[in-house]
């Protein structure tokens, strides 16, 4: 059996470009694969720069504001508006200014949140340092009292209010669900 060259080559160039199919097809399944673990990649590193912001965020805010209150002057203070917190810290100014500090740190990190420099899992963490302020009576008072004295936003106030009464420590992304535990409401 004699083949014909023409066909024989026919054959052969077809089979190699069978073969060549599928070894493009496969370059563009391992070039897809390649690109979807950058697309990982680049969503960690991403989700690694927020938490490096919302940390450092926290860690300079604290430390500005503990400067700034290892300076202040008694006298700075009207004494009419700070009457009720500090009846109730027995006229303790350090320790105002401390639960203000803490207060203001909540505030920073609820507006962090809001333009999404905050991480997902630190929001949900965010949500045990709110429960422990809100928890006790006391904290709900001078919390009251430093909306009166608008030493926190109008938006943080409501917030706040809303997290003391309910429990529900609410994402203003709203990515994650609301996480339920804090106190009975009243």
């Amino acid at each position: 059996m004699n083949i014909d060259p023409g066909v024989l080559t026919g054959v052969a160039g077809a089979v190699l470009a069978t073969i060549s199919l599928i070894y493009a097809r496969s370059q563009v399944h391992a070039q897809r694969r390649q690109v979807e673990e950058m697309q990982r990649q680049t969503d960690e590193l991403r989700r690694a720069q927020h938490f490096e912001t919302s940390h450092t965020l926290m860690k300079d805010a604290i430390a500005a504001r503990q400067a700034w209150v290892a300076h202040f002057r008694k006298e700075w203070a009207p004494p009419m508006i700070l009457e009720r917190p500090l009846e109730l810290l027995d006229g303790n100014w350090e320790v105002l200014f401390r639960v203000r500090t803490y207060v203001e740190q909540l505030q920073e990190m609820f507006f962090a949140r809001k333009a999404d420099l905050v991480a997902d899992d630190h929001w949900r963490a965010m949500h045990w340092l709110m429960r422990g302020f809100f928890g006790p009576e006391i904290d709900r008072i001078i919390f009251e009292g430093f909306v009166e004295m608008g030493w926190v936003t109008p938006e943080f106030a409501k917030v706040g209010r809303e997290f003391a009464a309910s429990g529900i420590w609410k994402d203003p992304l709203n990515r994650i669900q609301p996480i339920h535990g804090g106190r009975e409401p009243s």
